[in-house]
């Protein structure tokens, strides 16, 4: 049996896998991409947590908000003791409104490098 490294739960885990449980790399991306879609000032006690990035959405694509989109970014990742940022590319696409980030992380423990791609737009919230 392999290690497990990390174990959790995810409704939407169920709607894809028939089973709440989400385990090890799968658990590790999903608390990213929740960390990075919290807004900031919205949890108790913790009103430094998360992004400003569920607000940038509706935001005309400049250099400037792909450059703070790619500073958030690389901030929760960061600020996650599981992962190392290898490398964060950050890619406007002003002609569909769309920004798509692809992020090469190594998962520290498992000694896994992967990729988290994330797409950007104002069908995303």
């Amino acid at each position: 049996m392999d290690k497990v490294y990390y174990k959790g739960y995810s409704s939407a885990a169920y709607m894809s896998t028939g089973s709440f449980n989400v385990r090890d790399l799968e658990l590790v991306k999903l608390d990213l991409i929740t960390h990075i879609f919290t807004r900031k000032r919205s949890r108790v006690m913790m009103a430094d947590h998360g992004t400003n990035i569920p607000d940038m959405v509706f935001e005309q694509i400049t250099d400037d908000l792909v450059n703070d989109l790619y500073d958030q970014l690389k901030e929760v990742f960061d600020y996650d003791p599981r992962v190392e940022l290898l490398d964060l590319v950050v890619t406007p696409y002003p002609d569909i409104n769309t920004i798509i980030s692809v992020a090469v992380l190594r998962y520290i423990e498992m000694d896994v490098v992967d990729t988290l791609q994330l797409e950007f737009n104002d069908t995303v919230i």
